[in-house]
């Protein structure tokens, strides 16, 4: 930087500076969020190139659930529950990223955690899942990304369900934004899981709610989930 800089030249530069800094914040906050590089900002259009055409039948629904994710971040990061379903496990997971990551760059934290990582530790009578439950409930990451969700990794008769309804219900109440993607198509688990409390009664209840909001995809944030659906890799 020069040393003659005038007053004006000098406040545009500390303001570049500022968002310099502002910027490697968040990349770093993401990175340890698990946020892969690759996908790091990832850009509007590459997100809504994720979406499964062929279920919102064109541009207008790509581009409400694009806008959502992009323009309304005030209302994104209001939102309890984000399900990501359909397609294949590396574009769910790059839409999954890009919402955190978009969470993120609006001055929260994140984590992740695989879904069969939880329905172990929650289906482990050998663990401390106390511990563990309040670890999820007290730490400030904001926004909690659960990937490749399955009602295969809980066990029968070992109250997984019971701590996964405990964390559920304390995220929504505090009003802190939790990112599913799913392994298979919503109402597949749902058909699994709902006359049983291997997962606990708070999930069920949810994607009972999501399948009915998926009758209506202008429908898209409700009842405190929004749903996005994405296409298989070419």
């Amino acid at each position: 930087m020069s040393e003659f800089l005038d007053q004006k030249e000098l406040d545009e530069w500390l303001a570049q500076r500022r968002l310099s800094i502002q910027a490697e914040a968040i990349v770093q906050r993401a990175a340890s969020a698990g946020v892969p590089k690759e996908d790091l900002a990832l850009k509007d259009i590459e997100f809504r190139e994720l979406l499964d055409d062929k279920i919102y039948g064109g541009e207008e629904l790509e581009n409400k659930i694009t806008f959502f994710v992009y323009k309304n971040a005030n209302k994104l990061i209001k939102t309890p529950f984000i399900f990501i379903e359909g397609g294949c496990e590396k574009n769910r997971n790059r839409a999954a990223h890009a919402i955190l990551f978009r969470m993120i760059a609006c001055d929260m934290f994140g984590s992740t955690y695989l879904g069969s990582t939880l329905g172990g530790i929650f289906g482990d009578m050998k663990q401390n899942r106390n511990e563990f439950v309040n670890k999820l409930k007290n730490d400030d990451s904001g926004v909690l990304l659960i990937k490749e969700f399955s009602n295969i990794y809980f066990k029968y008769y070992s109250e997984a369900g019971t701590f996964f309804d405990d964390f559920l219900r304390y995220r929504r109440d505090k009003k802190m934004p939790t990112i599913i993607t799913f392994s298979n198509p919503i109402d597949t688990i749902y058909g699994n899981i709902k006359d049983e409390t291997i997962c606990g009664n708070y999930l069920p209840t949810l994607l009972g709610d999501a399948v009915e909001n998926s009758k209506n995809l202008e429908n898209n944030p409700s009842g405190g989930i929004f749903q996005v659906r994405v296409k298989k890799e070419k």
